[in-house]
């Protein structure tokens, strides 16, 4: 519960100071099964917290689509692996529904090498990290999510299971 009061006030500071385009809060269900069918071990929920920042503009931000930078933390309620994560956020509008990839990198303090009763081991304390939200406009501010994240790293060192979670996150637009 610390570690979510702390987030939330480091999220709220955040915006203060640095000019927060939005603020997710939610939570995750690690390794569910079905999405990955090799692998089930890392156990918890994961209590999200996500910042973006306003869009990136100029001539290259302008051909990749003005990304919104993003920062986020996962902290494992049962102990496994938490996560904190940056990255590049895209939001494409259909109407009343937003698709958001999501794709960046990240560190954790789960194990690397060997795995225990509650980390498999990752391979590296560096990750790749990509999500993939589906959100619902309520109204022009608030925005629910369902949301796909997986961190792995991507075959370069192993092992290599990666962690793939599903849940449900909401949104605030300043």
């Amino acid at each position: 519960m610390r570690g979510i009061l702390i987030a939330l006030f480091c999220l709220s500071s955040a915006q203060a100071a640095l000019s927060v385009s939005q603020i997710k809060l939610g939570v995750l269900r690690n390794d569910v099964r079905g999405l990955d069918l090799h692998h089930h071990y890392e156990k918890g929920k994961n209590i999200n917290c996500e910042a973006l920042f306003p869009e990136l503009s100029g001539d290259f931000w302008d051909w990749v689509f003005n990304p919104e930078p993003a920062i986020g933390l996962n902290i494992n309620t049962y102990g496994a692996t938490s996560h904190f994560y940056g990255g590049l956020n895209w939001t494409i509008h259909m109407g009343q529904f937003v698709l958001e990839p999501q794709f960046g990198g990240e560190v954790h303090d789960g194990k690397t090498k060997r795995s225990s009763a509650k980390n498999h081991a990752l391979g590296s304390r560096i990750l790749f990290h990509e999500s993939l939200s589906l959100g619902y406009k309520i109204t022009e501010k608030w925005t629910g999510y369902l949301t796909l994240d997986h961190a792995s790293n991507a075959r370069i060192t192993q092992p290599n299971p990666g962690i793939t979670s599903v849940g449900l996150r909401i949104g605030y637009r300043f």
